[in-house]
């Protein structure tokens, strides 16, 4: 085969990177540096958290976060898992963080922390399971009631078979951004 005839996805472009230089800085936010082979490890995980928290093939997941790395790792793990990613802006309003949960159904919601703690309400309505993101250092910020760290969300997928990095279908959605 020429290598031709693979999907070329965002999913792909990850796998092939972690292998080719596992040890390279891949993303840099602020004082952390996570390389090629543990930002694939860290999509896996989530992945396999998202999956078992029953997301299904086509699901969205709203992602409420800054420029960080785990709004990069959510580029690869949210489609890895299956499910559409739905980045959104942490500037909008409450109303529109609300039409837009309510819009894409979401079923799993990654929010900041600043943006959890100023959208309790609204989000805590939206029916999705909220994930509260670690702060800027990446520890975990206690969540409200009712939401999880992303430390607790990823538990139960910390281990477990790598899931293939490949789509079923290339022109699937995998992010509306």
């Amino acid at each position: 085969m020429s290598g031709l005839d693979v999907s070329l996805t965002p999913l792909r472009f990850l796998a092939r990177t972690s292998e080719a230089w596992p040890d390279r800085v891949a993303i840099v936010d602020g004082p952390r540096r996570l390389t090629w082979s543990q930002t694939a490890s860290t999509a896996q995980q989530i992945a396999r958290a998202l999956r078992i928290a029953g997301l299904q093939p086509g699901d969205a997941v709203v992602s409420i976060a800054s420029n960080s790395a785990e709004q990069v790792i959510a580029h690869f793990a949210i489609p890895l898992a299956g499910g559409v990613l739905v980045a959104t802006n942490t500037r909008l309003s409450p109303p529109e963080f609300a039409y837009i949960l309510r819009h894409c159904e979401a079923k799993i919601a990654f929010v900041d922390p600043d943006v959890a703690v100023a959208n309790e309400q609204v989000l805590r309505e939206s029916g999705a399971t909220i994930v509260v993101l670690p702060d800027e250092a990446g520890s975990d910020v206690e969540p409200y009631d009712g939401a999880v760290t992303l430390a607790q969300f990823v538990a139960p997928g910390a281990d477990g078979d790598d899931i293939a990095w490949e789509v079923d279908d290339e022109t699937a959605t995998i992010s509306i951004n």
